[in-house]
């Protein structure tokens, strides 16, 4: 395995444990009140992703653990690098300035005339929806083997520069991180980082699309289900106020 791969796999394994971690210290600094300040961030940061580095390290059998989750899960996407990394800054310490987690906002300049930046909330739903229709146009096609050969367009150039329009687009209207994460995910494939040829093994993989799916699955039901609740309170209170009038 040449130096890039090698790096891509254990910086994977490396990112999935901090992110794990961090998520467990968010919730401890939560119902401790704790807060961090950037130094303190940055330490616990680099402590957090150095320590998990480390145990990726860790000799099972020929491989080492990093070479262990590979096996199991194949190349991870730059996408999913991406969110784990957001996950592991959000557990470190970071998080957006009244908009809760970094996971859910950008960073944005002021505008035009000020300096500075600010974090500004991003479209989650939208970005959710944006991934699990792409699964399903990649996924369904190639298991079922009915439909376009999506994943072949992955090894020409077209997709490369069609994402660094839309980067682009996302830039101009403020959105940063989304416009960051599409020139990253064109240079990584561009690189060869990971190994892999297509563009679309940098893009997304099963775990983006299967997380994307479930959240707005998951959301959708809680809002019927609190429409349900909310619709049998309105009834009952509805009924009493009948059986009240009737009593009058």
């Amino acid at each position: 395995m040449t130096l890039a791969p090698w790096l891509w796999t254990h910086l994977s394994f490396a990112l999935l444990v901090a992110a794990i971690a961090g998520l467990l210290i968010s919730r401890w600094r939560r119902a401790s009140g704790g807060e961090l300040g950037l130094s303190g961030w940055l330490l616990r940061a680099g402590l957090l992703l150095a320590a998990a580095f480390a145990i990726g390290l860790v000799p099972v059998g020929e491989v080492d653990l990093s070479g262990q989750l590979l096996a199991v899960s194949g190349e991870l996407s730059f996408t999913t690098l991406a969110y784990l990394a957001a996950a592991w800054a959000r557990g470190s310490g970071l998080g957006c300035r009244g908009l809760g987690s970094v996971a859910a906002c950008d960073v944005a300049p002021l505008g035009p005339g000020a300096e500075g930046w600010v974090w500004r909330p991003r479209p989650v739903r939208a970005e959710q929806a944006f991934w699990a229709m792409l699964g399903l146009a990649l996924y369904l096609p190639a298991l079922s083997g009915v439909g376009p050969d999506v994943y072949g367009l992955g090894y020409g150039s077209m997709l490369g520069w069609a994402t660094l329009a839309l980067a682009a687009g996302l830039a101009y209207s403020g959105h940063w991180g989304l416009a960051a994460l599409g020139v990253g995910v064109v240079l990584s494939w561009q690189a060869r980082l990971s190994g892999a040829v297509n563009f679309w093994n940098y893009a997304i993989d099963p775990f983006v699309f299967i997380g994307s799916a479930a959240q707005i699955l998951g959301g959708t039901g809680g809002v019927l289900l609190g429409r349900a609740k909310t619709a049998g309170t309105t009834g009952r209170h509805s009924l009493k106020m009948e059986a009240v009038s009737a009593g009058d």
